[in-house]
C-alpha cells in the first residue's frame, strides 16, 4: 500500500528536524516536532493493546487487529499481520480474508509477512488459494518461494487449482522456484486426497532442467507422485541414466528398479542396456534391480545371461553378487547359457569371481539341475586348491540335501 504523503512524508520530516534541533537545545521547537513523532507510536501501541487484549480471543479482537492492517504506515501494518497470525485461531474465515488483501501489500516486507503466516490461520480457503497463485508471478524472489511453500500446506484445499498453480511455478525463471515447486508438488501428492490429481507433465519437463538439483529433485517427484509410469515417462528418466551428475544418475537407476520391480516390463527393458554402466553404483542398482525381477518374472524382461555373466567380473563385490544372484535364479528356470556363463567362471583369475560361480552354480544344483552338480564335480579337480574345497563342500550340501529329500 502506498503511504500517504500528507502523513508519513510529515513523520519522517520531522524526525530529522528533531534531531538537529535536539542538539541545539531549542525547546521551543522541539515540543511540536515530537507531536508528529507520538502519531506512529501511538498505533503501534494500539495494535499492541489490541493482541494483548485478553487471553481469550474472540471476533471483535481478530476485528481490532484487522482494523490496523489498512494502515498508512508499513511498521503498523507488519505489526498488524505479525499479531493477526498469532492470535487467530486456525480456520478464522474473517482473519483470513484480512490477510488476503496484505498478500499483495505494496510494501515487500508486509507481503513477504503475510505470505508466510497467513498459512498458520488459513485452513482449507479457496481465497487463500487464489492468493498464493498470484504472488507466484510476484517480481521478489523471496515471496515466490513462499507462496509455494504455502500452496503444499493445509492452508489450501486439495484442488485443480492449487495444483495447477505449483505445476506452473516449476516453470519458473528462477532455479531456486522450480527446485521448491518441484518438491511441493511432491509433498503435495502425498496427501491421500491429491494424489490424484498430480499431473506428470510439469515433472517431466524437469527432468530437462539445466540445473541438476532440479533433475535430481524431478526424478524423486515421479517416484512418489505417479503411481504408474507410461512408456514416455520411462524413456525419459531412463536418458538419465547418462546424466552428467553422479547423484542424478543414481537416482534415475533407483527410481526405474523400483517401477520394474513393481511390474513394469518397460523399466526393466530400459535398466537393462545399462548393465555396462560406466558409474559402479549404477550398475549395482540395475544388476539388483534385474535379480529382483527376474525371481518374480523370470520369463518377463528376456534373459540378459552374457551381460549378466560378464558382471560376475566387476570390480564391486555387490555388483557381483547380485549378478550371481539373478544368473542362479535363471539358471534354475533352465537356461543353459545361464549354467555355461557360471561354469566358464571356475577358472577365472579372480578368486572372488571363481567363488561367486560356485556359490551359483551350488544354488541350481540344489534345485535338482544335474548339469550344475556335474560343473561342481569337474571344479572338484582344479588346480587351484580354493576352487576344490568349496566345489566340495558345495557337492556335500547337495548330496545331504538329497539325501533328506529321499528319506522324507
Amino acid at each position: 500500500m502506498a503511504a500517504s504523503a500528507g502523513t508519513v512524508a510529515p513523520r519522517w520530516a520531522a524526525a530529522d528536524a528533531f534531531a538537529d534541533v535536539a542538539l541545539r537545545c531549542d525547546v521551543r521547537t522541539t515540543g511540536p516536532l515530537a507531536s508528529h513523532l507520538e502519531d506512529i507510536s501511538e498505533r503501534l501501541k494500539a495494535v499492541e493493546i489490541s493482541k494483548n487484549h485478553n487471553n481469550t480471543q474472540n471476533s471483535t479482537d481478530v476485528s481490532r487487529l484487522a482494523s490496523h492492517l489498512g494502515d498508512d504506515d508499513r511498521s503498523v501494518r507488519l505489526a498488524a499481520v505479525q499479531a493477526l497470525c498469532r492470535e487467530a485461531q486456525p480456520g478464522d474465515v474473517d482473519a483470513t480474508s484480512a490477510l488476503v488483501q496484505r498478500t499483495s501489500d505494496g510494501d515487500l516486507g508486509v507481503r513477504r509477512a503475510a505470505v508466510h503466516l497467513m498459512p498458520q490461520v488459513a485452513k482449507d480457503s479457496d481465497d487463500a488459494c487464489l492468493a498464493f497463485a498470484k504472488r507466484l508471478h510476484d517480481e521478489d524472489r523471496s515471496v515466490r518461494l513462499l507462496a509455494v511453500a504455502a500452496l503444499a500446506s493445509e492452508a489450501v484445499p486439495a484442488n485443480d487449482v492449487c495444483m495447477s498453480a505449483l505445476s506452473a511455478a516449476t516453470f519458473d525463471d528462477d532455479w531456486s522456484v522450480r527446485l521448491a515447486a518441484v518438491e511441493a508438488v511432491q509433498q503435495a501428492a502425498e496427501f491421500p486426497e491429491r494424489g490424484d490429481i498430480v499431473t506428470t507433465a510439469s515433472l517431466i519437463a524437469r527432468l530437462r532442467d539445466e540445473v541438476w538439483n532440479v533433475r535430481l529433485a524431478a526424478i524423486h517427484a515421479l517416484s512418489k507422485a505417479v503411481r504408474h509410469w507410461d512408456h514416455q515417462t520411462v524413456t525419459d528418466v531412463a536418458a538419465l541414466l547418462q546424466d552428467e551428475n553422479s547423484d542424478v544418475r543414481r537416482a534415475a537407476a533407483g527410481a526405474l528398479a523400483e517401477v520394474a520391480e513393481a511390474g513394469n516390463g518397460s523399466a526393466a527393458q530400459a535398466l537393462a542396456p545399462h548393465l555396462e554402466s560406466d558409474d559402479i553404483s549404477v550398475r549395482r542398482i540395475t544388476v539388483e534391480s534385474l535379480a529382483a525381477l527376474m525371481e518374480r518374472q523370470p520369463q518377463g524382461i528376456g534373459r540378459p545371461t552374457s551381460a549378466l555373466a560378464m558382471r560376475l567380473e566387476d570390480q564391486d563385490g555387490d555388483v557381483r553378487r547380485a549378478a550371481l544372484k539373478a544368473l542362479a535364479h535363471v539358471a534354475v528356470q533352465g537356461d543353459n547359457r545361464a549354467l555355461a556363463a557360471l561354469a566358464a567362471r571356475l577358472e577365472h583369475h579372480d578368486w572372488h569371481v571363481r567363488y561367486a560361480a560356485i556359490q551359483a552354480l551350488a544354488e541350481v544344483a540344489l534345485h535338482g539341475n544335474d548339469r550344475a552338480l556335474a560343473a561342481l564335480l569337474l571344479a572338484r579337480r582344479m588346480k587351484d586348491w580354493y576352487v576344490r574345497w568349496a566345489a566340495g563342500e558345495a557337492v556335500a550340501r547337495i548330496r545331504r540335501r538329497r539325501k533328506f529329500v529321499d528319506q522324507s
